[in-house]
């Protein structure tokens, strides 16, 4: 959300990890922006953050998928997660299991 109205402090430790609040203002925002790191948008405030102090109106610029929030969720969707030795075996037994079972199925289909 861009910010049309008034200063306002907002606690985004929940999105960049910072401790201090950070202080928000009436800014422009120039072509470049986009390519600033999220913590110099001094006119930005972002999904997930907390106002702290103050008062504003502002402008939804970006949302879901097009949003900081949304490039972050994105990328940890593209990790695949590594399987842990405990589920590697976990799904060999599955299978092998699987394997005696309907051999054993079978066999008594056909012999009985």
């Amino acid at each position: 959300m861009s910010i049309l109205d008034d200063y306002i402090s907002i606690d985004e430790s929940s999105f960049t990890g910072e401790t201090k609040p950070s202080m928000k203002m009436v800014d422009s925002i120039s072509f470049g922006s986009r390519r600033t790191s999220i913590s110099d948008r001094r006119n930005i405030v972002f999904m997930g953050t907390y106002v702290l102090n103050g008062n504003a109106k502002g402008i939804v610029v970006c949302k879901g998928e097009n949003s900081e929030f949304g490039k972050g969720f994105q990328m940890m969707q593209q990790q695949e997660a590594r399987k842990t030795p405990l589920q590697k075996s976990m799904d060999a037994l599955g299978k092998q299991l699987s394997y005696y079972s309907l051999s054993i199925i079978g066999f008594i289909v056909i012999v009985g």
